[in-house]
């Protein structure tokens, strides 16, 4: 809701600042005044709990009106702009300031809370530089807070969260852009590392229907968001991500910080040939791609898998692996529903449900326990990092096929060896050989999750069928 209202406001306000018209004009103040005077929470309900006056609703709405006052400028009147100024202040930066002297949760977890808040409070802060006495600190805050945020990210541009969470890059691209007009070019932060290595790693990890690899809390049937790749292409002069972006395009692009991003003097090139059809990511959720092609509008096979585990955001899926075929999923992973039942981040009950639990993640359970997770409160440092597998072995040849060999004995208890060990021939012949051994004789299960019902026989063959697309195999 404050996405759409925002850039609903943001759009008029844009409209106005290309064509002058009064129409555009008259129509963002209304819903600027709505949102400074009549929205009713500047903090989700839900948020009140942990007692701070800020949350992600304060940083999102304090950015929205501080872009739209910043475009209406000199079509405002003085009495306006101080009307306008003083409602951003005392709705927006004031609760965050009040939230920092508490020492917020979202200060020490590096996760989308502090660049939501801060960011969205220290764009505000720019727009209204002379009008608040504490400008600088909190820009000075929010960009410590992303520097150190950044760090988080593996050093191929690994998100801390899976791929399908990483709509959340758009909050650091979007901050240091905004640093970048602020402060005349000084400040150009997208041309460095991580951002040309994210924005691959989130290629990579895009299926061809726009789709994402549905690892963790994902949402298997939205489309991918890159609106913010077009500012690193840009940044950077990268045409291929370029390209990346334009082939997502969709009217989910629509806000109107999109079309700021994009620079149509670059002109795209495909990955194809440019980019490797196999990858292995070795950080945080260790992404694994086998694709048989780039430059089909629906690729034969996109085999997907995982060696390790994310810090946020994650399930017990360490070792997963799924396929797609002609852009339909049929070894699938479940994702999780588009909302959070109110238990699912406190202590150990993530894991009961069902989707995050190792049952969910087509990978061996033994003796009904779950893989080793970490146990940690908001604004807890990791004690440790989150237990991980690892790739051992890789292979990959051009126009044959790829193999790779995962340790996963590290995120089980009871168990002495784990290899899991991945074939993929191109286009569609896929072998998956697991081999364990138990402390004790204890029970083994496994299961294959199907896009559809499919019955096996009883030498544990089966079926799956999707609309256009289908696969047999056989469980040995």
């Amino acid at each position: 809701i404050c996405y759409h209202a925002g850039a609903r406001m943001n759009r008029f306000a844009l409209a106005h600042l290309v064509n002058g018209e009064t129409l555009y004009l008259e129509a963002a103040k209304v819903q600027l005044r709505a949102i400074l005077h009549e929205w009713p929470d500047w903090i989700d309900q839900a948020h009140m709990h942990f007692g701070h006056p800020a949350d992600l609703r304060t940083g999102m709405l304090s950015q929205d009106c501080a872009m739209t006052y910043d475009w209406l400028y000199h079509s405002l009147t003085e009495s306006e702009r101080v009307e306008i100024r003083e409602g951003i202040i005392r709705r927006g930066i004031q609760p965050v300031l009040t939230s920092l002297k508490q020492n917020p949760w979202w200060m020490v977890d590096l996760n989308n809370w502090v660049t939501v808040i801060l960011g969205g409070a220290a764009t505000a802060a720019m727009a209204l530089h002379e009008h608040v006495p504490q400008a600088q600190f909190v820009i000075d805050t929010a960009t410590e807070r992303f520097d150190a945020y950044l760090e988080t990210y593996g050093p191929e541009g690994e998100f801390n969260e899976s791929v399908s969470y990483a709509g959340a890059n758009r909050l650091p691209v979007g901050y240091f852009n905004a640093r970048r007009f602020a402060t005349g070019g000084k400040v150009d932060r997208l041309r460095e590392w991580p951002f040309p290595e994210m924005c691959r790693w989130v290629m990579h990890g895009t299926l061809d229907n726009k789709k994402l690899i549905p690892f963790g809390d994902a949402w298997p049937e939205r489309d991918v968001r890159t609106g913010y790749i077009a500012a690193v292409a840009a940044a950077v002069q990268d045409p291929v991500l370029q390209d990346f972006f334009l082939r997502t395009l969709s009217e989910k692009h629509g806000h109107p910080m999109n079309l700021l991003f994009y620079d149509d003097r670059l002109k795209p090139l495909s990955p194809a040939g440019r980019e490797p059809l196999a990858i292995a990511y070795p950080a945080h959720g260790g992404m694994i791609v086998s694709r048989t092609s780039w430059d089909q509008p629906l690729t034969d096979c996109i085999l997907f898998g995982k060696s390790g585990r994310e810090e946020n955001h994650e399930h017990n899926d360490v070792g997963m692996i799924g396929f797609n075929t002609l852009g339909e999923r049929l070894i699938i992973d479940l994702g999780s529903p588009s909302g959070y039942p109110a238990d699912f981040f406190e202590s150990d009950t993530r894991w009961k449900y069902y989707n995050a639990s190792i049952k969910g993640h087509n990978t061996l359970m033994f003796g009904g326990r779950e893989q080793i997770y970490p146990i940690r409160e908001r604004g807890e440092p990791f004690l440790t990092k989150p237990k991980s597998g690892k790739v051992t072995q890789w292979w990959h040849e051009p126009g044959q096929g790829t193999a790779w060999s995962m340790d996963l004995a590290p995120v089980y208890s009871g168990v002495k060896h784990f290899i899991r060990t991945v074939l993929h021939l191109w286009p569609g012949y896929i072998l998956v050989l697991d081999d364990a051994a138990l402390e004790q004789r204890e029970s083994i299960s496994l299961r294959w999750h199907t896009i559809n019902k499919a019955e096996p026989t009883v030498d544990g063959s089966f079926i799956v069928l999707n609309d256009q697309a289908a696969a047999t195999g056989q469980v040995i």
